[in-house]
């Protein structure tokens, strides 16, 4: 039987993977270039709201009583809007959530 935290790791990967083909699938189709050419006000709000629905999202793979989930998820999704809007390779990124 695989250990509890190997089923997490495991899912919260295929999220994440899943998350990422989706931005950028988005950002090739220039779904974000409105929000990464935008005001520095819009850009932040635009950055803040997508990283809290990444973070909603990956913090799905985390038993309820991880209390440390959202801060780890909310970490890694400010590290892929972030690259959404600076264009940052998002497949080149490391899993921090992993390492924690």
């Amino acid at each position: 039987m695989s250990e509890p935290q190997n089923d997490i790791s495991t899912v919260y990967d295929a999220l994440r993977c899943d998350l990422i083909q989706l931005l950028m699938e988005y950002r090739s189709q220039g779904r974000f270039t409105r929000a990464a050419k935008g005001t520095e006000q819009a850009r932040a709000l635009f950055l803040a709201e997508l990283t809290r629905s990444i973070a909603d999202i990956l913090v799905t793979a985390y038993p309820k009583t991880d209390a440390n989930a959202y801060a780890a998820a909310l970490a890694d999704a400010q590290t892929l809007a972030s690259s959404v809007i600076d264009r940052g390779l998002l497949t080149s990124l490391n899993n921090p959530a992993k390492n924690s």
